[in-house]
């Protein structure tokens, strides 16, 4: 039987495109950190991750202005204002670090790029600065306006008094309406009778016998008196 022999495939290629949308922010008499992550197979040497700042020209042939500098890693400048620090390598990417002492504003003017190449190409990163704005609060903590708190629901004690006196009252009101409707009192007392003189007269028994009784004896008398004088 024949032996297969087993391949690896192995992808190069030079340092890719990076975009820096974002300008990296100084501070005055403070450190400045510039990281630029990029990959790349094989990864860059030391010195072919190189830093530069082109200062402006103001004249066509004039020599280079103070601040011009070509850095590679692991390099110092001159006037100890920049440091290229040594690659940080994880496996193909490649993190490149620039420290930036003492900036100031003239970090503003002229270009700033790292090149970084390898046996397959090269590529450019450029990079700006911008001056970092203080925010009045952070110069002075106590002063710093905290957000107002929405208002929540809640009831002092002056609302809670109110509420019992008024449901106390309610109760109150219903005792003492159940008590004078049981007892008829005040406005539920039953109304007093009162002799009704215009009422229409009425009949006694009694008294009718006894008219009648007297009207027939009258007659009795007339009719005997009748018989003892005849005529």
């Amino acid at each position: 039987m024949q032996k297969q022999e087993s391949r690896q495939l192995l992808i190069v290629y030079q340092p890719q495109p990076v975009v820096l949308k974002t300008p990296f922010q100084y501070k005055p008499d403070s450190q400045t950190v510039v990281g630029i992550r990029f990959l790349a197979n094989p990864v860059p040497e030391a010195n072919e991750v190189i830093w530069h700042h082109s200062p402006p020209v103001s004249e066509e042939g004039a020599p280079p202005p103070p601040g011009e500098f070509n850095l590679e890693s692991g390099m110092v400048s001159e006037d100890g204002r920049f440091e290229a620090l040594p690659l940080n390598v994880t496996g193909h990417e490649v993190n490149a670090v620039l420290y930036v002492n003492y900036p100031a504003d003239d970090l503003l003017e002229g270009t700033f790029y790292v090149e970084a190449s390898n046996l397959y190409g090269k590529e450019t990163y450029e990079f700006t600065f911008e001056k970092y704005i203080l925010d009045w609060q952070e110069e002075d903590p106590e002063i710093i306006e905290k957000p107002e708190e929405p208002p929540t629901a809640s009831m002092g004690a002056g609302t809670i008094s109110a509420i019992v006196i008024v449901v106390l009252g309610i109760i109150a009101g219903f005792s003492l309406t159940y008590w004078a409707k049981s007892n008829d009192k005040w406005c539920f007392a039953k109304p007093e009778t009162k002799p009704d003189y215009n009422q229409a007269p009425t009949s006694d028994p009694d008294i009718v016998k006894t008219k009648k009784e007297d009207t027939v004896k009258e007659e009795k008398e007339k009719s005997d008196k009748v018989v003892d004088n005849p005529v």
